[in-house]
């Protein structure tokens, strides 16, 4: 039942907004946990993996994992809630505003914001990957993934998963091109 009420709300969400507005102005986009799942997963994805190594399947797969969190019972049972759960993504945990603001002469960042919408899409077809955690090797060295078993690397980060769990066939989404239209608006954020 917690999987359908999901994805009905991805879907309704997805289905009642309009398409996003390229333009020369600054992308201006709140990032907060009172927000709607799609909207915390776009901030989520853009602070975690906008950079260049990610890539589209990079993104899809930081998105799969927040829905893998949202299937588990260990931990909150939405998008908002998994992504602003204490010390689990540490964008969320410093006293700086994770707004997203992006200078029109920024476009590799305005690219990933749209990039992230289209993961966000993407994750959200295709579902939970079934891993719940990942890191990035060269910034940290958690103590739990010492025993955990290492599904592959996405860029930046590598995902992991207990030793007794099989890692799925697919981390991301390697198959697919991120060049669809994107079906959510950011000007002012989602409603």
């Amino acid at each position: 039942m917690k999987k359908t009420i999901l994805t009905l709300t991805f879907l309704s969400a997805t289905l009642l907004l309009g398409t996003i507005k390229s333009s020369a102005q600054t992308v201006r986009y709140t990032c907060h946990s009172k927000q709607s799942a799609i909207a915390c997963m776009i901030c989520n994805c853009y602070h975690e993996a906008r950079g260049k190594s990610e890539g589209f399947s990079g993104k899809v797969a930081v998105n799969r994992t927040v829905l893998a969190r949202v299937k588990s019972s260990s931990y909150p049972n939405t998008a908002c809630g998994v992504i602003y759960q204490d010390s689990q993504f540490s964008w969320t945990q410093d006293d700086v505003a994770n707004n997203i603001s992006i200078p029109a002469n920024k476009p590799a960042d305005k690219a990933a914001f749209l990039e992230c919408g289209r993961a966000v899409d993407k994750a959200v077809a295709l579902g939970s990957n079934n891993v719940l955690h990942f890191y990035n090797p060269t910034t940290a060295a958690p103590r739990w993934a010492k025993n955990m078993k290492i599904c592959g690397t996405i860029g930046n980060h590598r995902y992991v998963t207990p030793q007794s769990s099989k890692c799925p066939a697919s981390l991301g989404d390697s198959n697919t091109s991120s060049k669809k239209p994107v079906r959510w608006k950011a000007e002012g954020g989602i409603k």
